[in-house]
């Protein structure tokens, strides 16, 4: 029995058996630091859901920050000969790992909106100003052209080649598709 409660001492899980009235039978250290019982504190079923802050059932798992950097979650189990084992676990590296995550995934995922939102402008201005200039130059083509369809269509060539074709690497089009993967220099990811 001795060895059973040094090695339940030296769990990093608090740990602590309550017999049916409610007197704590065994608690050991890291239950009463996570849960800030002083030295002198009497450990009592009552004690502990005061600490809790909450009404609390065998069955039932809760997570909560204790203090600033301290996140928690308490099991609470029913035993067949009526105890009440409670456990403790000390999550605050998974709590923060977890939020540091979902805070990364916010920023990357608001990155891409920004670019997305700056891509459609650049193509929305690019296009109207090309399209613009394309039916000023045909609508002067028209006017001074006459009616010889061949000096129409001179304009209409001349209109296009200022527009630009969309295949030439200079072309402002060309330049918002996604490079090749030869050319791709992507950043590592942080693990997190």
């Amino acid at each position: 029995m001795r060895g059973l409660t040094l090695a339940l001492e030296a769990s990093r899980t608090g740990l602590c058996l309550f017999a049916r009235e409610g007197e704590a039978l065994f608690c050991n250290s890291a239950f009463e630091e996570f849960l800030g019982f002083a030295a002198d504190e009497e450990v009592s079923w009552r004690s502990f859901l005061t600490k809790l802050g909450v009404a609390a059932r065998p069955g039932e798992d809760m997570t909560f920050w204790a203090s600033e950097d301290l996140f928690l979650r308490v099991r609470m189990s029913g035993l067949e000969t009526g105890e009440l084992l409670a456990s403790v676990d000390d999550l605050t590296g998974q709590e923060r790992e977890r939020s540091t995550r979902n805070r990364f995934m916010a920023e990357v995922v608001a990155a891409q909106e920004r670019e997305a939102r700056r891509i459609s402008e650049l193509l929305h201005d690019d296009a109207v100003q090309q399209l613009t200039a394309l039916a000023l130059q045909l609508e002067l083509a028209a006017q001074t052209g006459g009616h010889d369809p061949g000096d129409v269509g001179g304009g209409v060539a001349d209109a296009l080649d200022r527009v630009g074709d969309p295949e030439d690497p200079r072309h402002p089009l060309r330049v918002l598709r996604a490079p090749s993967r030869e050319h791709r220099h992507d950043a590592e990811l942080p693990e997190v």
